[in-house]
């Protein structure tokens, strides 16, 4: 019967470390996906700054650069907004690593020592 539990209980510390692993995964990719959208944004942004500002007077009241400089603008606004959730969803999920990690450590008495391990589990 001992060994029964101990087999599960080394299969659950297998599987809960498989899914700190797997929040760490989520995060980083979802904090590179965040990172892309706000960069491409911000870029955009600028570059529709810049078209806006070359567009001569010309037109009933928008030139045709100033037009096209907006829609670039608008863009880089909508993807830099896109990216949000991604930074929201990245820190949730590396939270929920944080949670669920596996702990080691070691005590001592008299003459012998004694090494641990186990799972840390906040709520």
């Amino acid at each position: 019967m001992a060994l029964f539990f101990s087999i599960n209980v080394f299969s659950q510390q297998s599987n809960s470390a498989a899914e700190v692993n797997r929040y760490l995964e989520k995060s980083v990719g979802q904090k590179k996906a965040a990172n892309i959208l706000s960069l491409t944004g911000g870029g955009l942004m600028v570059t529709g700054i810049i078209v806006a500002s070359t567009g001569s007077d010309g037109g009933w009241f928008f030139s045709p650069n100033q037009l096209i400089g907006a829609a670039v603008f608008s863009a880089g606004t909508l993807s830099a907004l896109a990216s949000v959730p991604f930074y929201i969803l990245s820190g949730r999920n590396k939270s929920k690593a944080r949670k669920i990690s596996p702990e080691f450590g070691s005590f001592r008495t008299n003459d012998n020592k004694y090494v641990t391990a186990g799972l840390k589990v906040e709520f």
